[in-house]
């Protein structure tokens, strides 16, 4: 048998769900690697599972693909070739892979002046002001890659262990 749900080091029966608590919510560290003075180093940040449903609702939904006419039968197709479509669908993949990084990063996000653009609970979240902080930090689009392979396992685990229990 499963042992019960342990708070502070209580075991005991759940009297109570609470929007106040992040009972599900998992957290662990996402490993970054960059080179400075031709050093390799590691940056360890912080991370917590994301709610897919947020990313979504950020960034909205994908371009449609084009159809086509065929002349034949189907008299259309999908064109996922098309110039404007391929453009518009790289733009989309990019906000969504930087929406889905800045939800999972568990620490602040803050513009030079000091400005938070995206609070480390999510409460402040400007994804183009956070986009443009990246940048200027000089991050590149494989430690973004690495961030949120990280937040993915994070949250497929947390989501695959909730549903075991």
């Amino acid at each position: 048998m499963d042992e019960p749900y342990v708070e502070n080091g209580r075991h005991g029966a759940l009297t109570e769900l609470s929007a106040l608590d992040a009972l599900f919510a998992a957290s662990g560290t996402a490993i970054v690697k960059r080179t400075k003075n031709g050093a390799e180093e590691t940056i360890e940040l912080p991370i917590q599972s994301v709610d897919i449903e947020d990313v979504n609702q950020l960034v909205g939904l994908p371009p449609k693909v084009p159809r086509i006419a065929t002349g034949g039968n189907p008299k259309f197709a999908d064109d996922p070739n098309d110039p404007g479509y391929v453009q518009k669908r790289q733009g989309y993949d990019r906000r969504f892979v930087m929406a889905m990084a800045c939800f999972g990063l568990a620490i602040d996000i803050k513009d030079r002046g000091g400005e938070v653009v995206w609070s480390a609970d999510n409460k402040v979240k400007n994804l183009e002001k956070a986009m443009e902080v990246l940048r200027q930090m000089g991050i590149v689009y494989s430690q973004i890659f690495a961030i949120t392979r990280a937040i993915n396992d994070l949250t497929t685990f947390a989501e695959e262990t909730a549903t075991q229990e």
